[in-house]
């Protein structure tokens, strides 16, 4: 069963072996992590071989480790050469060829390793996370659900399980799923675990609830939307965000107090606490019960007026342009678009804000190129600053970022471009979105085509140009 894997990239593969190492000198290096073994910059001598397949297996998960991708997989390849039915060679085989986003292949690899071993519950999970990369996500939560049965405590699997019924609309056991996302492999730490959680059924008449951010600033601004419906429980809301959107959220209805993460007492007086993340279980949001009373963010009248100032007179609708999120995400190589690309929408006929605060290295010299897109950087202290300049905007058009999230809250038209494989909250093949009704969603039909999609962007913009629909300005 041993497959010879095509030169991928521009590189082709060679033995990865310097000298004849063992499988427990690799086991070795991989528990201690303290550095790389002679291997990484040497070539191999002549005419050796591990005789053992563990051995190339072994080799394989540490140059994995090393980021040598393709010689990792020259290794599980003389694994399978020695051993034909070495499950962990095919399971492992499969991890590396998802992480340099061949899908396909590692869809195969995960299949050979069930053949192999039909109770496996990481090579169902690994297939089931190829199929969703693939948006073959009713496949992917199959192979999920079978790890699950597989292994009831596989906290990986449930993750997967929740993003693909999240994406599949089926929110009611998404949600449930989704609880699982603090013992999954690299969760960040569950702040306040130790204190009563509220799941939705306690009364919270007379009590104090901190309810308070996890993961990304889009994941705040969406999800905030839930703390009046806390409030309207009789309960007075603490509100624990990010330094950078605290201002954003004083004016936020149902917010008795604002902490900022990091700069208060953990000891804090309250009854009960609750991630923002976890309000749409406790609240059983369903696709047809999800809040959407918009807008729900505001920015403050001051800066409003600070940002008239700065922009000017009006000379043609304002389009304001997001291109790029936090480099650090996962997938940021995929939700970004480098500006040398968005800027074929810079046209005579309307006037280009940039909404980013900060500009990538190779973004620089293209927007020093492009006097026609106005860049305030530093003047963008915090996000209620950039709310204001959305607010002064006709369009907002932006990847997903905590823009777009910033704009939809605000219930400014915004249109959102997606990669092939979008996050959860955006579904599948919807161009709308049932969370905030004034976006228009432009998807990749293929992995990697940004260029179908500004083509498209470049047409509606165009249209809605020369048409002069816009929303009636603020200024």
């Amino acid at each position: 069963m041993s497959r010879r894997w095509p030169v991928i990239g521009g590189r082709s593969s060679c033995n990865p072996i310097c000298s004849l190492r063992t499988s427990t000198s690799a086991r070795r290096w991989r528990a201690r992590k303290t550095g790389t073994r002679p291997w990484r910059r040497c070539a191999p001598p002549s005419g050796l071989r591990p005789t053992a397949s563990e051995a190339h297996l072994e080799i394989g998960r540490v140059l994995t480790q090393l980021q040598r991708h393709h010689d990792a997989l020259t290794a599980y390849e003389q694994a399978l050469e020695l051993a034909p039915e070495l499950v962990q060679a095919y399971v492992y085989q499969a991890v590396t060829l998802f992480e340099i986003k061949h899908y396909q292949l590692a869809r195969l690899s995960a299949a050979a390793a069930i053949e192999l071993d039909t109770n496996s519950a990481v090579a169902y999970y690994n297939r089931g996370l190829a199929y969703s990369r693939l948006n073959r996500c009713q496949e992917g939560l199959r192979d999920n659900l079978r790890a699950i049965e597989l292994q009831p405590d596989y906290a990986d699997a449930h993750w997967n399980t929740a993003l693909n019924c999240l994406l599949l609309g089926d929110y009611a056991a998404g949600w449930r799923h989704y609880e699982w996302r603090w013992r999954r492999t690299g969760a960040g730490p569950q702040h306040y675990a130790e204190r009563p959680l509220w799941t939705g059924s306690e009364s919270l008449a007379g009590k104090t609830i901190l309810l308070h951010a996890e993961q990304g600033i889009g994941d705040t601004i969406q999800f905030s939307r839930y703390v009046p419906m806390v409030a309207a429980r009789g309960a007075r809301v603490l509100l624990e965000v990010y330094p950078a959107v605290a201002p954003l959220f004083t004016r936020l209805p149902g917010v008795a107090e604002i902490l900022i993460r990091g700069e208060q007492d953990s000891t804090a007086t309250f009854d009960y606490q609750a991630p923002l993340l976890t309000l749409p279980l406790a609240f059983g949001t369903t696709m047809e019960s999800i809040p959407t009373d918009s807008p729900y963010l505001h920015p403050h009248p001051s800066r409003l007026r600070q940002w008239r100032e700065i922009l000017g007179a009006r000379t043609h609708p304002r389009i304001g342009l997001s291109w790029s999120g936090n480099p650090s995400h996962r997938h940021d190589q995929e939700r970004s678009i480098p500006l040398a690309q968005l800027a074929s929408l810079l046209i005579p006929d309307g006037e280009f804000f940039s909404l980013q605060r900060d500009v990538r290295p190779e973004d620089k010299a293209v927007l020093a190129e492009h006097e026609e897109l106005r860049h305030f950087g530093e003047q963008l202290r915090d996000f209620s600053h950039t709310a204001a300049l959305i607010a002064h905007m006709d369009l907002v058009i932006s990847v997903d970022t905590a823009v777009a999230h910033l704009a939809g809250a605000m219930g400014k038209p915004t249109w959102v471009l997606l990669p092939f494989h979008p996050d959860w909250r955006w579904l599948l093949e919807r161009h709308d979105s049932p969370w905030y009704p004034s976006l228009r969603v432009f998807r990749q039909p293929l992995r990697d085509d940004w260029a179908t999609v500004l083509q498209q962007v470049a047409q509606a913009l165009g249209d809605a140009l020369a048409s002069a629909i816009r929303e009636t300005p603020h200024d």
